[in-house]
């Protein structure tokens, strides 16, 4: 199973207790005016233009990638007792990949920020 990503922030503090890991995915049927992460709206990968250049937002990944690279991280984030955070966009709109993903965790402690 394949879900887009556009960031993936390692040591947040601000997203659940302890040390936690943030899966920020691409896709959000809201447009709120006040939205923190506007390049999170649309729900493909898009070229973006900014002070420090062209980049790409937005990144396939499989459940198997993506809980490798989270499970890597297990150490030092059961060590602070954090976790991992899915947050977005609105991660319940690819609730099957997250899910998936979830199920492929070494017993990380799981936040869902939608």
């Amino acid at each position: 199973m394949n879900g887009i990503v556009f960031d993936i922030r390692e040591f947040c503090l601000h997203d659940g207790p302890g040390i936690r890991t943030t899966v920020f995915l691409k896709g959000c049927p809201l447009r709120c005016a006040w939205c923190h992460n506007p390049e999170s709206q649309s729900f493909e990968p898009e070229r973006m233009v900014g002070q420090a250049g062209e980049r790409t937002v937005g990144k396939e990944y499989s459940s198997t990638e993506l809980a490798g690279i989270l499970n890597r991280q297990a150490g030092i984030l059961k060590s602070g007792e954090g976790g991992v955070t899915f947050s977005g966009g609105e991660p319940l709109y690819q609730a099957r990949f997250v899910s998936d993903v979830i199920d492929r965790l070494d017993d990380l402690h799981v936040v869902l920020d939608t």
